[in-house]
């Protein structure tokens, strides 16, 4: 989940990142095995072995929003670039809310977002039923790269197009492998603690904007 303000939210498909665009991209290692995601041309003899090979023990994608059908690059809102697949963006293996407020291509704007994904041990192009879900389990450590890219493509900005981007580490490769990836632990629940006693830190209102988005 994210509120994002930018004086200019790009979606056009033609930025200067691997997206195009203002968006996330994020890179799951979830079993931590370190493996590479890419698969070159020299890799596989075999374009289908290549391609099984596409995001098969890892996963790295471009989130984008609103939806580009006929965008350049990344089409839908879950670009996952080096893949054939196309049910990875659908429920139940991956659904989005997304509220702009303000214009796209047009002046500031504050976006919200929430996504829902799925993390494979395996992943297959051809279907989920070919496919390993990953089970996160308490006291197990997950790999995970995340940048949020920033697009400003006006004369106003910086005296033409720039990009820049925030990332929770500086590892510019999780493109292409994701040995450099963060560690992260998925601590168990702390059984001294009653969380039905603890008020969330999120606004009131907010749930009802991400409910609201949904509907969108």
């Amino acid at each position: 989940m994210m509120e994002r303000f930018d004086n200019l939210w790009v979606r056009t498909g033609f930025g200067q990142t691997a997206a195009g665009d203002d968006s996330w991209e994020i890179m799951i290692d979830a079993d931590h095995g370190g493996d590479r995601h890419f698969a070159l041309p020299d890799d596989f003899e075999d374009a289908e072995e290549r391609d099984r090979n596409q995001g098969r023990f890892a996963q790295n994608a471009h989130y984008v929003w609103p939806e580009m059908p006929d965008a350049n690059r990344a089409v839908g809102w879950k670009w996952f670039f080096n893949s054939k697949s196309t049910w990875h963006d659908v429920p139940p293996w991956g659904d989005y809310g997304f509220q702009l407020d303000g214009e796209v291509n047009s002046g500031e704007a504050t976006a919200r977002i929430e996504v829902m994904t799925i993390a494979w041990d395996d992943f297959y192009w051809i279907g989920p039923d070919e496919s390993l879900v990953h089970t996160f389990t308490e006291g197990n450590t997950i790999g995970l790269g995340w940048v949020v890219h920033d697009i400003d493509n006006t004369a106003e900005d910086n005296g033409g197009a720039s990009a820049g981007g925030w990332g929770i580490n500086p590892n510019i490769q999780m493109w292409f492998d994701c040995v450099n990836c963060s560690d992260f632990l998925l601590a168990p629940i702390d059984p001294r603690v009653d969380f039905s006693s603890v008020e969330t830190a999120v606004e009131e209102e907010s749930w009802g904007r991400i409910k609201a988005a949904y509907i969108q």
